[in-house]
């Protein structure tokens, strides 16, 4: 017997694959192909029905191809089998294969399946299990192959497949539903025939209905109307009527018992479920047109889901969270209030908002459902909203479960939908004389009760106006414009009478719940202004019901028409600057309406507009504050815009005449901008910062100025003012109080044999400065008042009583003013005035916090006027008042005060905005005026970087500001003609000049902004190598690196400091090397070329500087390890010695290495060590390599630059040790290669 081709084998591997799809197309596959097989054996055999034989392998090979007789028997062979999903995929195959081979009899199929899951004696527990399986799995394949219904099929056969179903479910307790499942469509199969049918039922409810899976099995069969009787033993009533409400108590029984370990709900559930859900619902049991009523949905549910399962166990509890999620899509929407009962709602909200609960994850679940129902049908969601915020104790259903339950619902309803819920909360906060109060609370409590139900209805309103995914409506009775107008009528009036359609709340509101609804009304009003979009994108003139206009005039008419009512103070000069505020409104909106302006101009109008819309609302609750605020808006916008465009721009003034000009428009704006920022409404400012965006561009000198101010305001001022004190500008510790120097500081101080001071004394902080400082006349007044006539007189000094008598004698009269009961009043009296000292301290601290609150929407405005306005020239002003105020935070965010979280934040803040917004473009300059004071900035720039002593952060913070500046001038230097004259110099680089007396090489050929750029940065380079503790070698390389055509300039002074004795020291002679190093690192062959006559005129003396090191150090080296010799080196100071080949190199030197020189002490550069030449080699060895990349390592003249004769006269033999040797060898020969 051969075996199926290879191809159809691994069918059978793919049937048993975990992928569905996989499985159906191979089952799909292999019966196809077997198909083929037996019609081609039907044509070749003579097929006359010859006498079968008793065999079933027999029978099998004179009735199927070879093929399909091995297909059969490998599927049934494949049931037991628990690989993956084998049982799915071979039960699929043998179904579709025995609908096709209808010649063959049940019993052969039967006696087969038998034979491959027979379960024998020694078999273990997982084994029969798989056996058991398989049967059921396989007498599934017969029934869904219709082969019931064939013929052949007998009574006898039938039976023999039901007894083997019956048998599988009383072996096993898991086994019984899917044994039940398949007598189920067994019997459906069979329904016609009437003596297998009878047989079947009297083999399954041979004892009657008493567990659950007869029950199923019974109400199945009664739901498709197929008649039986049961025992008269078997306690059902009314016959065969099961779900007779007579039945009702045994039913709901044995659906107790239908907890099982499963994860899903027992599917006799869904059956009766399913039965009760599709009959029209009969009221009672005697109904004249029906003979056997049915127990309705409703009562089912009460008793058999409500009372048996939410009355009892976890298990039946998550049971019944199961059942609710079935029945939710299937029951109208009037019917779930009913199935949402309050055993079920207590049952999941206690649980949801539990997360220690057991059945929290079963609630979770239940709770997405709702969500996901309610978003498939949108009708449905606002029912289940009312079950869920409807009920006691349930109200503030997302607070109180912490989840979104109610939030996500509300974002898939309709504008109808949400309409509707809002006028339930409106109902809800208006009539509260049913609220759910207890019996015996006091009148108090009664309020209370009230309050809280009321609030919660307004926090529901503003949740649904927060939320940006609820669909939004137009006109007045639209949800979103009836909320803010709803609050507003109840916050404003005192409502005693009924007022239009609003009614009088019952009982009346108290003065808390009439503030907290102007408050609200307010942040709807925010809701709404903010949602206007700042670029113009407001709603059409023909949509104004929804706008803030139209809220706005609501809100006036309300004063206008029920004045008497109002339950808010409203003052004379405040109703005038509203009706002044809605005359420019208008005016505002009827320049809107006209020709359209440019986009800026739109933008400025819309974000003036909507900040007077806001602060007119605002006025109501804080109105003497905002009075000042709307006049002076209303100024700014005639201004700005009540005189023709021709006069709108005003000349700047001068300074014979600055005071007399009346402040600009755009300052004035800035003013109340900084003003209204530091108020506590989040919408305010919002509107604040929009506004400022609109107009940044025409910021001012002053109006900058007014923003910087306020950063550089005291943690502890009541006002804006600027200090005149100077700031340091050198850095202190935040704890030591002392200037912090950084590594290449120290590390100096290391060579030169200095230590600095280790004083570890710290200074108290701030806030402990303000507990020990003088007591205020207040607080000396409350003391006195305490101390009655006992107090002493506020200028007697204790110290300068020199008369107590030390024995106790002479105790003065103040003992004796007190007596026992004086004294314990006077104790109280003191505690109460400590308390009033500890809630001074807390009010300065929410003082200081609030200011640096400030300070950081301060510094978003900085940061929107840096990003919309890059190259205006006014950045450059901003450089160095941002630095100062950078070096006061860092102190401050360095200490340990109860700020220094908030101070750090602002310093992080603030660093961030320097580090990516200033210098991204250059400042536009635009005379000589502007040149010459960016000189003056980047000479202030040099003499302030050079005082720094801290890590390099802050010199890096210069650097860069130096960089914006010589951008600019460098921008501005190349719109300048060639043919013409160029700029003067400015009078401060002159001084800066001669102050510093450098030596700087200047070609006349060069414009005199980069001479005199390139004149100072040569000037500090001089002071940092001449002079300790001036500059950081981070300024020089930032400038080379990004500047390098201007660092060239630089080569000549580079070439003289790094000769020894030229330098302070050798760790400043070390930098000019790698300042050297970047700049070649930084540059093009492009500016090589245009500088290779200065780079051939000064690189040689890098190289003969080295050759004078390298032969002092080899003429003091001692036969060392070369650790040792190298830590010995960097550590202690050598004497004092030159050899003569040194004098004779410096000799050579030229005269202006020496004139640089004159008058400063001599230079110890003795100390430089192996590690430092070695250093200073690998810098050559890059530069070396840049130059070989230039000029290519054949050209003649690159080859001269590098050729180094000197270092081969034998110099480096005299190098001891030997490994020091061979390392300096080694990085001398990547130089001259």
């Amino acid at each position: 017997m051969s075996r199926p081709a290879q191809s159809v084998m691994e069918l059978y591997s793919d049937l048993a694959s975990i992928d569905a799809s996989q499985r159906l197309k191979a089952a799909h596959t292999l019966v196809s192909v077997l198909t083929k097989f037996q019609q081609e054996f039907k044509k070749q055999s003579d097929f006359a029905d010859p006498p079968l034989p008793e065999s079933t392998d027999a029978i099998l090979e004179q009735q199927c191809a070879h093929d399909v007789s091995y297909g059969l028997k490998r599927l049934v062979r494949g049931l037991p089998s628990s690989r993956e999903g084998a049982r799915q995929g071979f039960a699929l195959a043998l179904t579709e294969l025995l609908r096709l081979l209808d010649f063959l009899k049940i019993s052969v199929v039967v006696q087969m399946l038998m034979k491959y899951t027979e379960i024998t004696g020694g078999m273990k527990e997982q084994e029969v299990r798989e056996m058991l399986f398989g049967r059921i799995f396989g007498c599934m394949a017969i029934i869904r192959a219709e082969m019931l219904t064939r013929e052949t099929t007998t009574t006898s056969d039938v039976e023999q497949v039901a007894a083997i179903l019956l048998e599988c479910t009383k072996a096993k307790s898991y086994l019984p539903e899917a044994g039940y499942s398949a007598l189920i469509e067994l019997v459906m199969q069979i329904r016609n025939n009437e003596e297998a049918l009878s047989t079947v039922i009297n083999m399954v409810l041979s004892e009657g209905v008493r567990t659950v899976e007869e029950l199923w099995f019974a109400v199945s069969i009664q739901g498709a109307k197929i008649p039986f009787d049961l025992p008269s033993s078997s306690g059902w009533k009314k016959g065969t009527m099961l779900l007779h409400p007579v039945n009702k108590k045994y039913l709901v029984s044995i659906l107790k018992e239908s907890v099982t370990g499963n994860s899903k709900p027992h599917s006799v559930w869904k059956s009766i479920l399913d039965i009760l859900l599709q009959v029209p619902e009969i009221v009672g049991a005697n109904t004249k047109d029906s003979k056997m009523p049915l127990i309705t949905f409703l009562e089912f549910w009460k008793d058999a889901v409500d009372d048996a399962l939410f009355s009892s166990s976890n298990e039946r509890k998550y049971l019944g969270f199961q059942i609710f999620e079935y029945v939710l899509p299937r029951v109208s929407h009037d019917q779930i209030p009913f199935i949402f009962s309050d055993k079920l709602a207590e049952c999941f909200i206690y649980n949801l908002s539990h997360r220690e609960s057991h059945l929290h994850k079963a609630a979770l679940h239940m709770a997405k459902a709702l969500a996901t129902f309610a978003k498939e049908d949108s009708s449905a969601g606002l029912h289940i909203v009312f079950q869920l915020v409807g009920r006691k104790n349930g109200a503030n259903f997302d607070q109180l479960t912490r989840t979104k339950t109610v939030e996500s619902i509300l974002s898939n309803m309709n504008a109808e939908g949400v309409l509707t819920y809002v006028k339930h909360l409106e109902n809800y906060f208006i009539e509260r004389n049913d609220a759910v109060i207890e019996d015996g609370d006091s009148e108090a409590e009664r309020w209370s009760v009230v309050a809280v139900h009321r609030t919660w209805a307004i926090d529901s309103m503003m949740l649904l106006l927060r939320n940006t995914k609820i669909p939004r409506a137009t006109g007045n009775e639209s949800w979103n414009n009836r909320i803010p107008r709803f609050l507003a009528m109840y916050g404003m009036l005192d409502m005693q009478t009924a007022v239009g359609d609003y009614k009088s709340p019952k009982p009346p509101l108290s003065d808390k719940i009439k503030h907290y609804c102007l408050d609200r009304f307010l942040a709807a009003a925010g809701e709404i202004a903010v949602a206007v979009r700042p670029h113009g994108e407001t709603r059409s003139e023909e949509d104004t019901e929804s706008s803030l206009y139209e809220l706005t005039k609501f809100v006036l008419n309300i004063q206008e028409n029920h004045n008497s009512k109002l339950s808010i103070k409203v003052s004379e000069d405040g109703s005038k600057a509203r009706s002044a505020a809605m005359d420019a409104v208008s005016k505002i909106r009827s320049q809107l309406s006209q020709e359209p302006p440019s986009r800026d101009v739109v933008n400025q109008l819309n974000s003036l507009q909507n900040l007077l819309f806001f602060i007119i609302l605002t006025s109501y609750r804080e109105s003497e504050d905002l009075v000042d605020v709307l006049q002076d808006l209303v100024k700014c916008h005639s201004l700005l815009y009540g005189k023709p465009k021709g006069n709108r721009k005003r000349k700047a003034p001068t300074e014979g005449n600055e005071d007399e000009e009346e402040p600009r428009p755009t300052d004035v704006l800035v003013d109340i901008i900084i003003s209204l920022l530091s108020r506590p409404s989040a919408h305010l400012r919002t509107l604040s910062e929009r506004a400022f965006r609109a107009f940044c561009g025409e910021l001012t000198s002053t109006g900058l100025s007014l923003l910087i101010q306020v950063l550089q305001t005291e943690p502890g001022s009541t006002d804006f003012e600027n200090n005149d004190e100077e700031d340091d500008v050198e850095m202190v510790d935040g704890e030591s109080g002392k200037p912090v120097e950084d590594a290449s500081e120290r590390e100096e101080e290391n060579e030169d044999g200095e230590s600095g001071d280790d004083d570890d004394d710290d200074d108290d902080d701030e806030d402990d400065e303000d507990e020990n400082e003088d007591v205020d006349l207040e607080l000396r007044n409350k003391i006195q008042h305490a101390l009655g006539a006992a107090a002493l007189p506020i200028d007697i000094d204790m110290s300068d009583n020199d008369e107590v008598d030390n024995d106790g004698d002479d105790d003065g009269d103040y003992d004796e003013a007190f007596d026992d009961d004086q004294m314990e009043q006077f104790d109280g009296k003191l505690a109460e005035i400590f308390k009033e000292k500890k809630r001074m301290k807390t009010e300065k601290e929410d003082a200081k916090r609030q200011i640096l609150n400030l300070k950081l929407r301060i510094l978003d405005l900085l940061d929107i006027w840096f990003k919309k306005t890059p190259s205006s020239p006014l950045v450059l002003e901003a450089v160095l008042p941002l630095s100062d105020v950078l070096h006061t935070v860092s102190t401050r965010a360095a200490g340990t005060g109860a700020l220094r979280e908030a101070n750090q934040q602002l310093y992080e803040k603030l660093a961030s905005l320097i580090k990516n917004r200033i210098g991204g473009k250059a400042a536009a300059l635009k005379s000589q005026a502007d040149v010459d004071r960016a000189f003056e900035l980047l000479s202030e720039i040099h003499e302030r970087a050079s005082r720094i002593k801290n890590t390099t952060q802050i010199t890096g913070m210069y650097a860069q500001f130096a960089n914006v500046v010589v951008k600019a001038l460098v921008q501005y230097e190349s719109t300048l003609p060639t043919a013409t004259s160029t700029p003067t110099l400015p009078t401060s680089s002159k001084k800066k000049k001669k102050k510093d007396g450098q030596a700087q090489e200047v070609l006349p050929s060069q414009p005199a902004i980069s001479e005199s750029v390139a004149e100072l940065y040569s000037g500090s380079l001089q002071t940092f190598m001449t002079k300790k503790g001036r500059f950081q070698t981070v300024f020089f390389n930032d400038f080379v690196s990004r500047n390098t055509s201007l660092g060239w300039h630089l080569l000549p002074s580079l070439a003289i400091y790094s000769t020894p004795g030229q330098s302070i020291n050798a760790f400043h002679l070390t930098q000019s090397y790698v300042i050297l190093s970047n700049l070649f690192q930084h540059s093009s062959k492009k500016e090589f070329d245009a500088h290779r006559s200065r780079i051939n005129a000064h690189f040689p003396r890098f190289l003969k500087s080295v050759e004078v090191m390298i032969s002092s150090a080899a003429s003091t080296s001692s036969p060392e390890t070369p650790a040792e010799d190298e830590q010995k080196l960097s550590n202690k100071k050598l004497k004092k010695k030159k050899s003569e080949e040194h004098e004779e190199v410096v000799d050579a030197m030229e005269v202006d290495a020496e004139s640089t020189n004159a008058g400063n002490e001599v230079r110890d550069w003795s100390d430089v060590g192996w590690a430092r030449i070695k250093e200073v080699l690998r810098l050559l060895a890059g530069c070396s390599k840049r130059i070989r990349h230039w000029t290519g390592k054949n050209e003649a003249d690159g080859g001269e630059l590098l050729r180094w004769d000197g270092i081969k006269a034998g110099l480096l033999e005299n190098i001891r040790p030997e490994t020091v040797r061979h390392q300096v060898e080694q990085l001398v020969s990547k130089i001259s290669e």
